[in-house]
């Protein structure tokens, strides 16, 4: 109900939708080894992350079914965090639930956000948005849901805004840290020009 209030207010307010971030920080919702050790099977498991993801996209699209849902991370995570056993393991059964129910007027954003952090150039973007990086998000679709990722889904990369403004807290400064041109006052001035 919490969701569907949330969408609710998202519409009445001329926003485009909601912004939702599935990171697990604390509770690891989608990782297997707690529902395991309550005696639940694998199969049972995903089946009841398959029902949760149908009803999340319900509660979501009821009152809203044109907003664009903006994620951080979306199908882009299972490219290197969903093996077995890992956190986000359970994370593709409530995506396929989320499709099962999501209305074709509605529009998916995927921050794309580690692979987004990574990118050096223009050209690092524009291979994260080719279709044969989308191809490979198909293995973690049923074939039911794979024509509704391809039309509604969309992928936005992030930006690490941290190579510039804290370059000292970037790991791999060397590579990836981009500094301001001589005589630019601050970022604003630099994305001005």
């Amino acid at each position: 109900d919490k969701f569907a209030i949330m969408s609710r207010i998202a519409r009445e307010c001329g926003m485009k939708g909601l912004s939702f971030d599935f990171e697990c920080y604390k509770h690891p919702f989608f990782e297997p080894r707690l529902y395991l050790q309550k005696g639940y099977s694998y199969e049972d498991i995903c089946r009841k992350m398959r029902q949760r993801g149908r009803e999340f996209s319900s509660a979501i699209f009821k009152e809203y079914p044109h907003q664009t849902f903006f994620c951080f991370f979306w199908l882009s995570i299972g490219l290197n965090h969903t093996p077995p056993g890992t956190k986000y393991a359970l994370f593709y059964s409530f995506l396929n639930g989320f499709y099962d129910k999501v209305p074709p007027e509605a529009t998916i954003i995927d921050g794309n956000e580690f692979n987004g952090y990574q990118a050096n150039w223009r050209e690092d973007f524009l291979a994260l948005m080719h279709s044969e990086t989308r191809k490979r998000y198909l293995s973690f679709l049923d074939s039911c849901n794979q024509e509704k990722f391809f039309r509604q889904t969309q992928i936005a990369p992030a930006f690490y805004l941290d190579s510039y403004l804290c370059p000292e807290l970037c790991a791999v400064e060397k590579t990836f840290h981009k500094t301001l041109p001589v005589g630019t006052k601050n970022l604003v001035d630099h994305l001005h020009r």
